[in-house]
């Protein structure tokens, strides 16, 4: 069987400058493909694991904004070079042909829970596989891989919508928060205008008038 080498992508990528505002904001924040590539290239996957909250804190994109942002090939490059590090890291008994690979890709790709995922939960499968934490019985087959993704990404969408959902919440606080900081009661507000309870038409024809 054909051995598996890590996939060069520094090849030059487009950068699609898509319409959706969403893909124009990862592609402004990222720049061109090849940095998109190099930020989630696989050396980041354990990090993303480990720090799957944080990167939806910082609006990490989801694999669907990414795509429209950089294209198909581009991430389907990305991909490949995940599963290919990974297979590779799973040892020399579990190996899988560039086709495999490329087939793998295209599965993730489509697969429509994946493309609601975060970029940051896509890596976090790769070092999961990597780290044998989905058993594999047998040997290492395209459908077998994909098996573990979906099982995977199901669980992985649930844990990223409830993220986002606490994301929100504590947004929403911070922003009633700054809000009471500089808000004023009324009884400032009648300081500011010089009203006078006893008086409050006499007060209001003034206020109109200055």
């Amino acid at each position: 069987m054909q051995s598996m080498k890590l996939t060069n992508t520094r090849s030059t990528l487009p950068t699609i400058r898509h319409s959706n505002p969403l893909a124009i904001a990862v592609a402004d924040k990222y720049g061109a493909a090849e940095n998109f590539i190099r930020k989630f290239n696989p050396d980041k996957a354990g990090y993303c694991a480990r720090h799957l909250p944080e990167a939806i804190a910082n609006d990490c994109p989801t694999m669907v904004v990414a795509t429209m942002a950089y294209g198909e090939p581009s991430i389907t490059a990305l991909l490949i070079t995940h599963i290919s590090a990974t297979v590779v890291r799973m040892g020399e008994e579990m190996q899988m042909t560039p086709e495999d690979v490329r087939f793998v890709a295209e599965g993730i790709l489509g697969n429509e829970k994946a493309r609601l995922l975060t970029m940051a939960g896509i890596l976090a499968f790769f070092y999961r596989m990597a780290c044998g934490e989905y058993k594999i019985y047998g040997k290492l087959t395209p459908r077998t891989f994909l098996e573990a993704f979906n099982g995977y990404a199901e669980k992985a969408l649930a844990t990223e919508r409830q993220l986002k959902a606490e994301v929100a919440k504590l947004r929403e606080r911070q922003a009633q928060q700054e809000h009471d900081a500089i808000a004023i009661t009324y009884d400032e507000y009648k300081q500011l205008c010089g009203i006078d309870d006893d008086n409050p038409l006499e007060n209001y024809e003034r206020i109109k008038t200055d």
